[in-house]
């Protein structure tokens, strides 16, 4: 191991065998014999098995040390579920007008344009529990909370100047 004078770095490493390369400059002072390392022009020169001295460049790691590729990635130790995958994003649902009322969910957006409902003044006159039995129709596992959106979006669209208060899918909730 190398060993610059007077500094010692943390017994993790001197254990797993990785030290920054400038613990190999102090040449010569508080070095171990069996690895002097002496400074050439870009090379460090490191005895050899037979003692004679080798060329590599500075930086190159001896093979009794740990390498890049010899560590290990704390998911493969302690279990990567599954590769998180891209969240879908609806992209028509978010491009339409139904994305101009305050507060609309996405979900609700993309359930008016599945039972034909593609602009805003389609929702005038219209009941948001008929809305509602049409969208249940064709997906059947709807979960009740759109049934206030469905309200809001009816409001919005029937009121010219709407209340900020009554833009909440809370104040469409019974």
């Amino acid at each position: 191991m190398v060993r610059a004078a007077g500094i010692e770095p943390a017994p993790q490493a001197w254990e797993a065998h990785v030290l920054p390369i400038y613990y190999a400059r102090g040449v010569g002072v508080g070095v171990h014999p069996a690895r002097r390392i002496e400074r050439g022009k870009g090379f460090l020169s490191l005895p050899s098995k037979d003692l004679g001295l080798r060329q590599r460049p500075i930086g190159w790691i001896d093979s009794d040390h740990m390498a890049l590729k010899d560590i290990i990635p704390l998911d493969a130790l302690l279990g990567n579920p599954k590769p998180k995958k891209k969240k879908k994003v609806d992209r028509a649902a978010l491009a339409s007008p139904m994305m101009r009322i305050p507060r609309m969910d996405v979900r609700a957006a993309r359930d008016l344009l599945d039972i034909g409902v593609r602009e805003l003044y389609q929702l005038q006159g219209r009941s948001a529990e008929s809305l509602f039995e049409d969208v249940k129709a064709k997906k059947p596992d709807v979960p009740e909370y759109r049934l206030p959106y469905f309200r809001m979006a009816i409001y919005f669209a029937e009121t010219e100047d709407p209340q900020p208060d009554l833009l909440h899918p809370k104040a469409w909730e019974e």
